[in-house]
């Protein structure tokens, strides 16, 4: 595929790097415990793109995409504070699509529609599984009812474009699991699917649980 060309419009990501807890395949720039920090991160990052739309000259922007981490945990103000931060110092199209990532462990109707309103128009909700041995393999700390309700409540909020995350091939995961969990995802209706096969990354929890015998990872196959 032949390179973009070097005034094509840009996709903007935003990396949240705070969680309430560290799933042990994760191996993403994050850390648990510490949202007290989340001010002044947002003060830095603010800072920082204004830094990069100078240098890129503002740059045209289609994309804003604010990922994790749990970017959830971020306060409705501060996910404006970013967006705006973000159309003064690229120019963003009207259209844009701005996706925020969410755990549906800390969400409900009233936080999707204030980031809604703060210029979030996609969600991405971290479902993983709705099998409750999966779950806590994956080191996931809602259930399958939080995971429908979390939808429920974005949709009541007026998300129109909601993609659900799931992962397959985690350690004891049947092919008849994972068939399940799409067919009960499918009956909600999103707009999207993003489906991820588990890579045990070295350096994590769950590398370290697989080399020990405690875990046995899913064939290839």
């Amino acid at each position: 595929m032949a390179p973009r060309r070097p005034d094509s419009p840009l996709g903007l990501y935003l990396h949240i790097p705070f969680c309430s807890h560290i799933c042990p395949y994760c191996d993403f720039n994050t850390y648990a415990g510490q949202e007290a920090l989340i001010p002044r991160y947002v003060d830095a990052v603010e800072k920082e793109i204004a830094i990069q739309g100078a240098s890129l000259e503002g740059r045209a922007a289609t994309t804003i995409f604010f990922g994790g981490g749990t970017p959830s945990l971020l306060p409705p103000g501060a996910v404006a504070r970013l967006i705006t931060a973000c159309q003064n110092a690229f120019a963003v199209a009207r259209d844009a699509e701005i996706t925020l990532e969410a755990n549906p462990s800390n969400v409900d109707v009233a936080y999707f529609a204030r980031i809604r309103a703060a210029g979030v128009n996609r969600l991405s909700i971290g479902v993983q599984t709705l099998q409750r041995r999966g779950l806590r393999v994956l080191g996931r700390m809602h259930e399958a009812a939080e995971a429908e309700a979390a939808f429920r409540a974005a949709r009541d909020a007026g998300f129109a474009n909601i993609s659900l995350d799931l992962i397959f091939g985690w350690p004891g995961q049947t092919l008849q699991a994972w068939r399940e969990d799409l067919q009960r995802v499918l009956e909600w209706e999103p707009d999207h699917l993003s489906l991820y096969n588990l890579i045990v990354e070295p350096g994590t929890p769950m590398a370290d649980a697989v080399a020990r015998g405690i875990l046995r990872p899913a064939t290839d196959d």
